[in-house]
């Protein structure tokens, strides 16, 4: 009987052993993810992805076409991955791999921890970090407004060609009417255009301003606005007061687009590249889009900006930088701080692999010289802050960031410094 048990026993020390050999030969690759204190890596085997912990023990299983990070500047406090299978996309949690939320589309989770864009058949929607649809995937197109104010969020809306504004909850704040509305909130106004014309909206729908405009020079930036009416430009303040001044963009012709601008230490062209070796018309220009290429169109004496030349941009000790609207053109202003300098970079959007145009007038994307050395299709550019996996933006600021070469989008040169 001894003899039996003993037998029994190292057959099942055998087998425990067998499957923990296995299973530390069981995948094709395995990443660990770099945030201390979490413990879990990336795994796949067959082009099927999901997560292990440090002992080989599988949290999520391998059955994902993708596995993608969910906030990961907080992932010990909200511990969520989206996982994609069949074509649609769910949150999972991170701990037992349980699925938190419903089918979708796409699933896109935001800096912002209270919620998440959902996409469902070409809509747009969103759900709660408790995973309830607060918002039904009904829009055409959602944005994230610049609103600074804790714990409210504002979210811009498009429905059949026309803007307006919502709460996280779907209840209206400003009516879906318009033919245009900005993305910033200054003193709880915002510029909307109606019947061709700009005006003035609080976050109450109050027409402060009625739309009358013709065109915003710069959005509201201590309680003024430059716009242009009938050939005249006129600084307008909230009371309503406006003061005519000369052409402010006048010394644009002045400037040869061949000299540039300086901005943090680097020449900077004041337009954007066009047909290959020649220079949009103007600042304002959207120019040409082009796909990453070693092979750079930009017109002699220029470049295409190396990564170190685009975060100098982004450096907010030395240089500031605001959405804003030029010539009736969305894009960034970017005006370095001793100088005061300033370049604008309009949002051209980007051409995507199947050919078609997304995000113009809502995002801009500049290449950089620099592809990701793991990640032959990936390089770096310069992005006016938004998502960069489907028409959803995120209003507040530019950054670097990776995008697929296949993509075609606007280039920004440099030049050394003589």
């Amino acid at each position: 009987m001894k003899i039996i048990l003993k037998t029994i026993t190292l057959i099942l020390i055998l087998l425990i052993n067998i499957k923990t050999l296995g299973q530390n030969n069981t995948f094709d690759n395995v990443k660990p993810i770099n945030i201390e204190g979490l413990n879990l890596s990336f795994a796949n085997k067959n082009n099927k992805f999901g997560l292990i912990d440090n002992s080989n023990k599988i949290i999520i299983p391998l059955e994902y076409t993708s596995i993608k990070l969910c906030n990961e500047n907080n992932l010990l406090t909200k511990p969520f991955v989206i996982v994609k299978k069949d074509n649609k996309s769910m949150i999972a949690s991170l701990k037992n791999g349980q699925i938190l939320s419903n089918k979708f589309d796409e699933i896109e989770c935001f800096s912002n921890e209270d919620f998440s864009i959902v996409k469902q058949s070409n809509k747009f929607g969103i759900i709660s970090n408790k995973f309830n649809l607060t918002i039904p995937p009904v829009y055409d197109y959602l944005f994230i407004a610049e609103y600074y104010k804790p714990n409210f969020s504002i979210i811009g809306v498009k429905l059949n060609n026309k803007f307006g504004f919502v709460d996280i909850n779907n209840n209206i704040i400003i009516p879906i009417k318009y033919e245009w509305v900005n993305n910033i909130f200054s003193d709880d106004l915002v510029w909307v255009k109606l019947n061709g014309k700009y005006g003035v909206i609080s976050i109450n729908g109050e027409e402060l301003i009625r739309p009358k405009y013709d065109e915003i020079i710069n959005g509201f930036k201590d309680g003024k606005s430059l716009v242009k009416l009938d050939k005249q430009f006129i600084n307008i303040d909230t009371l309503r007061k406006e003061t005519f001044v000369k052409d402010p963009i006048e010394t644009d012709a002045l400037i040869k687009k061949e000299d540039g601008i300086i901005i943090n230490g680097v020449r900077w062209a004041t337009n954007n590249v066009n047909e290959e070796g020649s220079f949009a018309e103007t600042p304002q220009s959207m120019g040409k889009l082009y796909q990453w290429s070693k092979n750079d169109p930009s017109p002699k004496g220029w470049r295409i900006p190396n990564i170190e030349e685009i975060n100098s941009l982004l450096d907010e000790k030395k240089v500031e930088s605001i959405q804003t609207v030029q010539n009736g053109v969305a894009g960034r202003l970017f005006t370095d701080i001793i100088s005061r300098e300033s370049i604008f970079f309009p949002n051209a959007g980007r051409i995507n692999s199947n050919g078609e145009l997304d995000d113009f007038e809502y995002e801009g994307f500049y290449w950089s010289n620099k592809k990701i050395e793991d990640e032959t299709n990936y390089a770096y550019c310069l992005h006016n802050r938004s998502n960069f996996n489907w028409r959803v933006k995120i209003a507040g600021g530019a950054r670097n960031k990776i995008l697929d070469t296949n993509y075609a989008i606007s280039i920004r040169p440099v030049a050394n410094i003589q």
